[in-house]
């Protein structure tokens, strides 16, 4: 208890230590910090199961009702949501430049890049070839499979 002490009284509360507590007991459940419930409406969700819990949406690019749902209509305002199945999610440019002109909840297709052979640069002229692995239709990194979920509302 000692150790809370020290760490409580470093804090500079802002509200009542006993509303503190409370909402930190709300927070945390059995020692473990939030749950799945705890996740925005909305928010896609790694989910180790190809049955989501109650409440919650595979992201498989099938519409819903909007009615019953109208904080996930709010995020996805066409009552449709994204197809998340064997593509990853990528961060949305957002003017840095690495790849313009990309819209959020855009789609975007895999793309190979082939590089020409060094070899032909150097004397002079180019043979035109390009390397090609086997192994595979596309470039990857190693991953495990989820199925990704949304909370509904």
């Amino acid at each position: 208890m000692k150790s809370a002490n020290i760490f409580i009284s470093a804090i500079e509360f802002t509200v009542s230590l006993p509303a503190t507590v409370l909402a930190l007991r709300q927070t945390c459940q059995y020692g473990r910090w939030g749950g799945i419930d705890s996740y925005p409406v909305g928010s896609p969700i790694p989910w180790p199961s190809t049955t989501p819990p109650p409440g919650y949406f595979l992201m498989a690019g099938q519409s819903f009702p909007c009615g019953p749902y109208p904080q996930l209509a709010h995020v996805y305002p066409g009552c449709v949501l994204p197809d998340l199945r064997g593509v990853f999610i990528r961060g949305l440019d957002n003017g840095r430049g690495l790849d313009p002109g990309r819209g959020i909840l855009s789609y975007q297709e895999d793309q190979s890049n082939m590089t020409p052979s060094a070899g032909g640069g150097l004397h002079g002229h180019h043979h035109g070839m390009t390397y090609y692995y086997p192994g595979g239709q596309e470039a990857r990194p190693k991953n495990v499979a989820f199925n990704y979920i949304v909370k509904a509302g």
